[in-house]
């Protein structure tokens, strides 16, 4: 299995900027029988091209209707079928009702809550965080940890942490973090979703969590990164 990161930004200074290495686009997840692709937000399929020239992608999960989550989604789309086929879209009724009737030909729509394994996300918006069972990758999305979670063990966490402490604003903090690394257990831990703010405090942060969690391999996502698992 492989995962690609084309764009790990997240929050608006990183997707205005788009800094070389952080900006936007999502990533995509691979084996020998499907390629989902992530979170296209704006910059996806110019990265793509750039990165991954033959990646071939059969499923598009976008987990929120924000801009850096779905801004490239239409391109996404009609670089996944070529205008010629099919590709499902995992996603919610606010990003699906954004699709123009061209668009929407080109894809089979479900929406999350009756694709297997998704949860709900607390970000202040209608989203959510999947668990791709047959890969063993849990993927969060953004928000804060609560309740509603699906507990269950992953070998790989994917992580959209962008503040270090706890702010009023529903995004992951270094404190949610280990509470879905205690839930799930993983081997290998991929931090992604940054902000400028935490770009300036990575290194702390990845002290913090070797030296808490020395067994797990931790990995700071760049732009043109790619995973072997």
């Amino acid at each position: 299995m492989e995962i690609g990161i084309v764009g790990p930004g997240g929050t608006r200074d990183l997707l205005i900027k788009q800094p070389t290495g952080f900006g936007t686009g999502g990533f995509y997840i691979r084996d020998d029988s499907v390629t989902y692709y992530i979170d296209p937000g704006p910059g996806a399929v110019l990265k793509i091209n750039r990165q991954h020239p033959d990646l071939q992608i059969d499923k598009i999960i976008c987990s929120h209707f924000h801009l850096d989550h779905y801004g490239d989604l239409l391109a996404t789309i009609e670089y996944s079928t070529n205008l010629e086929r099919k590709v499902d879209l995992i996603s919610t009724d606010d990003v699906y009702r954004y699709i123009d009737q061209y668009h929407k030909k080109f894809i089979n729509y479900i929406n999350y809550k009756n694709f297997k394994n998704t949860f709900p996300i607390d970000h202040g918006i209608d989203g959510f965080g999947i668990y791709l069972e047959d890969l063993g990758v849990y993927y969060t999305s953004d928000g804060k940890f609560h309740n509603r979670l699906l507990n269950v063990q992953a070998d790989i966490l994917i992580a959209n942490i962008a503040v270090i402490e706890p702010t009023s604003i529903k995004h992951m903090s270094l404190q949610d973090l280990k509470k879905f690394i205690d839930m799930i257990t993983p081997k290998h831990v991929i931090i992604s979703h940054y902000s400028i703010y935490l770009l300036k405090r990575l290194d702390m942060l990845m002290s913090e969590l070797i030296s808490s969690y020395p067994d797990i391999k931790f990995y700071t996502a760049k732009e043109g990164d790619r995973y072997v698992f």
